[in-house]
């Protein structure tokens, strides 16, 4: 199964640093001098624009035991996922989490550890993947994440700096994407030379709150695409509701994709703490609803962009994951979702009214 990318959270932050000392360090990829300085994995995750991101396996949330969900909690006590003794990765698996297995710090435009020689270029940096874990495309999957999260935040290119002595981290890099660029190449402080890599990011359309002039637009481009599609049929009771934006705005927070002339690409409901249009999300989770991309602009990557801002504004909220419910009709949209690290909660899924059968999905951040 492949593996979670998420946010680090503060209990794992040991964790990280010793993974990073373990392989930066254990493996002579870096001068002595730098290792101090993979020990700032707080500092960085408390930087503004600066993300430190973190691979794990996957835990169930439908999992009766799972103990993000405090309904199912046994003992309280209960530290959490035995681990093994002699498993070298038994000191990278806080309670509560799946095993750590990698990890990668995002510095975007205008971040303190951003070390990009350009304006608008991101950095990718500290890029680490425990050694019992390299073979299940970690390293890639991270990568992939950062330069996703990137482009959302507008970033035009992803950069890097790396050591002569990261051949593997190279040939990740070339196949990821990323092109040499020499003319950036740096002196390390401990001798040698930091090779750099860069990769160009072609932006995602603009994400933003709906203006009130963008309502009824944004009602039908939701109506077009349910029915269009032939989740619902035009005598839906549901129809209603959807084209019915201008509540949505009222009594949640009605986004919308639009391209640089304005034009409305898609548009999704975020549900906010206290919003009525929740529905499945508990206290630590944000939702999502009506997600909706026009007909004619499938396959730009717009629906993902919608989806990754909800999880941005869930972040924010302070949450620790996000769900949603979805009809069994809308295959598309349950690629999209597992493709972005959700999973079916099947103990949430629920029938609004007779006839109607919605399933759950939900992912930790």
């Amino acid at each position: 199964m492949s593996p979670l990318i998420r946010d680090a959270r503060p209990e794992e932050y040991d964790s990280i640093t010793r993974l990073l000392r373990d392989t930066y360090g254990g493996e002579g990829l870096v001068g002595a001098a730098y290792l101090p300085r993979l020990d700032d994995t707080a500092a960085r995750a408390r930087d503004a624009g600066t993300e430190v991101l973190v691979a794990v396996d996957r835990t169930d949330p439908g999992d009766p035991t799972d103990p993000r969900d405090p309904a199912a909690r046994g003992d309280p006590t209960d530290p959490g996922e035995p681990t093994d003794p002699g498993d070298p990765a038994a000191g990278r698996r806080p309670s509560g989490t799946g095993r750590l297995l990698g990890t990668a710090t995002l510095a975007l435009p205008g971040a303190e550890w951003n070390g990009a020689l350009s304006d608008g270029e991101a950095t990718l940096r500290m890029l680490s993947v425990d050694p019992t874990a390299r073979r299940r495309r970690v390293g890639t999957a991270l990568i992939a994440e950062c330069v996703a999260r990137a482009r959302l935040a507008g970033a035009t290119a992803l950069g890097l700096h790396t050591t002569d002595a990261m051949t593997a981290a190279h040939r990740l890099y070339t196949t990821s994407g990323f092109v040499r660029t020499p003319e950036h190449d740096t002196p390390a402080h401990s001798g040698g030379t930091l090779r750099a890599y860069r990769r160009p990011l072609e932006p995602w359309p603009r994400i933003r709150v709906a203006q009130s002039g963008e309502h009824t637009s944004a009602g039908d481009l939701t109506v077009a695409a349910y029915v269009g599609a032939g989740l619902l049929p035009a005598d839906h009771s549901y129809v209603h509701q959807l084209g019915d934006a201008k509540r949505r705005a009222a009594e949640a927070e009605l986004l919308v994709a639009v391209d640089r002339a304005g034009a409305l690409l898609g548009t999704v409901t975020y549900c906010p703490p206290g919003s009525t249009y929740r529905e499945i999300g508990r206290d630590d989770e944000g939702e999502f609803r009506m997600l909706a991309v026009s007909p004619q602009t499938h396959g730009r990557g717009i629906g993902e962009a919608l989806v990754r801002t909800c999880l941005s504004r869930a972040r924010s909220d302070g949450k620790r994951g996000i769900a949603l419910s979805s009809s069994t009709a809308m295959h598309a949209a349950h690629r999209l979702y597992e493709r972005l690290g959700f999973a079916r909660d099947p103990r949430r899924d629920w029938t609004p009214a007779p006839g109607v059968s919605l399933l759950a999905f939900a992912r930790e951040i």
